[in-house]
């Protein structure tokens, strides 16, 4: 639909009416007529008692105000789009329908459309004055930026669900408000309008953003901020947004955070925290994202995917998981090297991912691994060397895959292997050079070729007393690691 095919009529000062109507390219007359009755009685045409389409007709007896949409029907309601009769300073109509109708409201003073620029200046689309403009935006539907709402208006030229590919690749739009009525973004709605400037706010009536609704929407700088009511964040929703500089806070009612939702949005700084109402947050949602803060995920959390919150190297905080987090992907925190303080996997997590925390340096305290966890994926904590005093292996572990604890020399003392271990990775403990002291459940066939104690400072073993496989006494190579003496004092 090309800007020619919309009307914009401009209120007068009183807001007691309208005195103009602009409409590019063709002429505008605006008529009086006495009632409805001479209201329906106008014929198509330009002469006395006819109307064009486009045309404003003011009827004396009630005050109100129509424009023409549809010269085939001007002896109905059908042919005639009623005009609200007070409010913003300029209403906008569609030509050929009487039901579409949205509002544009001004910043104080403008005029608001131009006939030489053919540009419309639009506020914030929640107050008449005092609003942000936008500036320079054309008034094509094509490249409106403007979604608004006024009152129970019907919102951005008749929009309350933003359709999908609205505005995909229209990188000529230089400002976005979307206001209170609009209740869903569609996929790829903005999806590369890469002229987007200013911070961003979805509002509280939003239900859902779809994939790639701000894909590659570069421009946008400071706060991103999700409304109350959104409850899912597709794929790709604002993945690549990288100009964002500000923070980012996510609504209280989202269950769900899609794949690469925040992919490389490497701008954004503070603290994150996700919600107590998020179930899952999907492979890479904040994969190489920004932050400088803490990071905190709600205890709704069930998974946590493959990549989540990979490279995200500028937390500097405390990392707090969960209470119901039950699965950690791979390489889900990988290289989250600013992390610090000590880390506790909560008795409900079953399975911790490989790569899962590998290259996470920053730790400085103890790693407390919960009852429930079965699994510990290859080099899950690989080169996580801050951690310090005791690792203890929990009772319920079943797999510990190849360098899972690889170049983690900041443990000291004791290394507690319990007897629910029945695999032990390649060299999963390589390198610990801290650890003295081993106590192990399982049996030698278990640990013996994984070459698992190679490079630790282990000096003694002790193990059951009535496991056979173990002989008793010193100067014995274990898994890897010479002179190493075992003690079978363990009931």
């Amino acid at each position: 639909m090309a800007a020619d095919d919309y009307l914009f009529i401009k209120r007068n000062s009183g807001n007691t009416g309208f005195e103009e109507v602009l409409r590019p390219g063709a002429p505008v007359s605006i008529q009086t007529v006495a009632d409805d009755a001479a209201r329906f009685a106008l014929t198509a045409g330009s002469g006395a008692g006819q109307a064009q389409a486009g045309d404003l007709v003011a009827v004396t007896a009630t005050g109100n105000y129509y424009v023409v949409v549809d010269t085939d029907n001007l002896d109905t309601e059908a042919g005639y789009c009623a005009l609200p009769p007070a409010g913003p300073a300029i209403v906008v109509v569609r030509q050929g329908t009487a039901s579409e109708l949205a509002t544009i409201i001004l910043e104080s003073g403008e005029l608001g459309y131009t006939t030489d620029t053919k540009q419309v200046l639009v506020g914030d689309g929640v107050t008449p004055g005092g609003n942000s403009v936008v500036p320079e935006v054309s008034i094509s539907p094509a490249t409106l930026t403007l979604i608004v709402a006024a009152s129970d208006a019907v919102t951005g030229f008749g929009l309350t669900a933003i359709p999908d590919n609205w505005q995909n690749d229209a990188s000529t739009l230089k400002g976005l408000s979307i206001g209170s009525s609009v209740t869903s973004i569609g996929d790829n709605s903005f999806s590369n309008c890469s002229g987007f400037t200013g911070s961003l706010s979805i509002p509280d009536s939003v239900l859902s953003i779809g994939s790639h609704a701000f894909y590659l929407c570069d421009g946008f700088t400071g706060n991103l901020t999700i409304g109350n009511s959104v409850t899912t964040i597709g794929s790709d929703a604002f993945a690549y947004c990288s100009g964002f500089t500000g923070t980012l806070t996510l609504g209280n009612s989202i269950t769900e955070i899609g794949v690469r939702a925040f992919r490389e949005c490497s701008g954004f700084a503070g603290s994150l925290r996700i919600p107590d109402s998020v179930l899952s947050i999907e492979e890479f949602a904040f994969g190489v994202a920004g932050f400088t803060g803490n990071l905190t995920i709600g205890n709704s959390v069930t998974a946590i995917g493959s990549y989540a919150f990979y490279l995200c190297a500028g937390f500097t905080g405390s990392l707090t998981l969960g209470n119901s987090v039950t699965t950690i992907g791979d390489a889900a925190f990988g290289s989250c090297s600013g992390f610090a303080g000590s880390l506790t996997i909560g008795n409900s997590v079953t399975a911790i991912g490989l790569l899962a925390f590998q290259g996470c340096a920053g730790f400085t305290g103890n790693l407390t691994l919960g009852n429930s966890v079965t699994t510990i994926g290859d080099a899950a904590f690989d080169s996580c060397g801050g951690f310090t005093g005791n690792l203890r292996i929990g009772d319920s572990v079943e797999t510990i895959g190849e360098e899972a604890f690889y170049g983690c020399f900041g443990f000291s003392g004791d290394l507690t292997i319990p007897s629910s271990v029945t695999s032990m990775g390649y060299q999963a403990f390589f390198n610990c050079s801290g650890i003295t002291n081993v106590i192990c459940r399982t049996p030698l066939t278990v640990i013996g070729s994984s070459n698992c104690l190679y490079g630790t400072g282990v000096l003694t073993i002790h193990v059951l007393s009535t496991d056979a496989s173990w002989t008793a006494g010193g100067g014995q190579e274990i898994a890897g690691r010479e002179g190493v003496t075992v003690i079978k004092d363990l009931t």
